[in-house]
């Protein structure tokens, strides 16, 4: 996932969609902790939608 994030930035849903598609779904819940806790992923929401990026660590936009 990180890999797919780094080149471009994917929704909440999409990330769901994803894995439920490819693993299962108790795979989901785990993967977006994971990634809530990785210092070079930055969660941003944007009309309503709450979307994760990969950003160097200490580069965070704020939002």
């Amino acid at each position: 996932m990180i890999e797919i994030i780094k080149r471009h930035p994917m929704s909440e849903k999409d990330i769901k969609s994803f894995v439920e598609a490819e693993f299962n779904e108790e795979s989901v819940g785990d993967l977006l902790k994971r990634l809530s806790k990785n210092p070079n992923v930055e969660k941003n929401s944007y009309r309503r939608k709450d979307f994760y990026r990969y950003i160097l660590a200490g580069r965070r936009s704020g939002g």
